[in-house]
């Protein structure tokens, strides 16, 4: 069924299967000047839940004044319904269970009509989702459309369920909330030159008093693994969530996802903090790359006035990994550069994490071979770990003496490549052979 036998049977069957309530105005008038396009459901369903939040007056748009608003059971036979509601936000914005809307509108006092429909085909094993929105004006060019549909988009996100929450963004251009729990730790908690601490603690400052300050930061962490650099980002979540709206962004190691529709979808929301983990792996030295243009993409974006209100924090193994335009002040703000432990930090992290008898088996000696080793503060942790395990197991074990071995015999694994000559591992040929 095509949209002009869609909107006559519509037309045909107001009055006759009208199971609403709802006075549902005639479609005829409509049709002349508008847009039609496919898009992703989620995008659409939003559109249809902010519409509904205007008609029931839960929310007001200067621009947008809904009269009437259906949903539609049955795309074949179609049957009007009142919508039901799932849950609400903070906002009132609601989430509806149907996914078919029609609404009758004035924008910018102009009348409009507006269908939102979903369609499911089955191919093969899969089921292919996808979406078509039409809005139609009598009188209007089609840009006018155009620019309805951009305010809905804008406006509906932003007042969305997703707004504050922690959000997975994947293909194609698809969001859903990611449940995150506290895991407790602050800055305080984290091992940092005391400037470091401070500058973070800047970073979610700003966040906080984003409607005061309305400016992005962007921070760039660099450091090997297990010096802090995930602790802190844990921190900064911690201190922020639920009062800005972040983005994971794991996914954009598939080509297929675009660093511009990101961006993009996240400038619908106010603050907003990108998460962009191990940079290095996403926009890597153009030398050593052939995909220049996801980090073309990239330098353009942090360029682009429009996203400096974007927050970003970012990590990398080493700086000399990423791009040096990338990394260049004025794409950050920031690059905090995160150094092994001092000596100092290694009797503090000992303290925190190592009680009673396995505390005192770190005494000046071992704390010098751990600062030797230059190890880092995650080591140290684990180490703590395996000992009160063994511990655990053995109650007169030497757990000094263990932990020594410990050291000389997991930093080799950690931190050191194969050697050849440790002996057989793994089947030896002659245990291959078949009869």
């Amino acid at each position: 069924m095509n949209e002009t036998e869609n909107t006559k049977e519509i037309k045909d069957s107001t009055n006759s299967n009208n199971s609403s309530g709802f006075d549902v105005p005639a479609f005829g008038d409509f049709g002349c000047y508008g847009m039609a396009e496919q898009r992703h459901p989620l995008e659409l369903k939003l559109i249809g839940n902010y519409l509904f939040s205007l008609y029931e007056s839960f929310n007001t748009d200067e621009r947008i004044k809904v009269s009437h608003f259906v949903c539609v059971e049955n795309n074949v036979n179609i049957q009007f319904v009142t919508p039901k509601v799932i849950q609400r936000n903070e906002l009132g914005m609601p989430d509806l269970i149907e996914d078919r809307f029609y609404a009758f509108a004035s924008f910018d006092n102009k009348q409009c009509h507006i269908s939102i429909n979903t369609f499911r085909i089955a191919e093969q094993d899969n089921e292919i989702h996808y979406g078509i929105i039409k809005i139609d004006f009598i009188n209007e060019e089609d840009t006018f459309a155009y620019e309805l549909f951009r305010h809905l988009k804008k406006q509906s996100y932003a007042k969305s369920i997703f707004r504050n929450n922690t959000i997975r963004y994947y293909v194609p251009e698809s969001i859903e909330i990611k449940k995150i729990a506290d895991s407790g730790e602050s800055l305080k908690d984290i091992f940092l030159p005391e400037i470091y601490r401070e500058e973070l603690d800047r970073f979610i400052q700003s966040i906080l008093n984003y409607e005061k300050l309305k400016t992005g930061l962007r921070f760039l962490l660099c450091g090997e693994p297990g010096t802090g650099k995930t602790k802190s980002i844990r921190a900064v979540i911690n201190a922020v969530k639920g009062k800005c709206t972040i983005f994971l962004t794991e996914s954009l190691n598939d080509p297929r996802v675009r660093v511009s529709s990101l961006f993009r979808v996240a400038n619908y929301f106010e603050p907003c903090l990108i998460l962009l983990d191990d940079l290095d792996l996403l926009l890597g030295a153009r030398e050593e790359r052939s995909d220049t243009n996801r980090l073309g993409e990239f330098l353009q974006l942090l360029d682009g006035i429009e996203n400096n209100k974007i927050f970003v924090l970012a990590t990398t193994n080493s700086k000399l990994l990423v791009d040096q335009a990338a990394s260049r002040p004025g794409r950050f703000d920031l690059i905090l550069d995160y150094a092994r432990m001092e000596k100092s930090n290694y009797e503090a992290l000992v303290k925190q994490y190592a009680a009673g008898d396995i505390q005192d088996i770190f005494d000046e000696e071992l704390i010098r071979l751990l600062h030797l080793k230059r190890l880092t503060g995650a080591f140290i942790v684990n180490l703590v770990k395996q000992v009160n395990i063994k511990h655990q197991l053995d109650a007169d074990a030497d757990l000094r003496g263990y932990a020594k071995r410990l050291i000389d015999f997991s930093y080799g694994g950690f931190y050191s490549q194969p050697k050849s000559g440790n002996g057989d591992f793994g089947f030896k040929k002659r245990e291959l052979q078949m009869e």
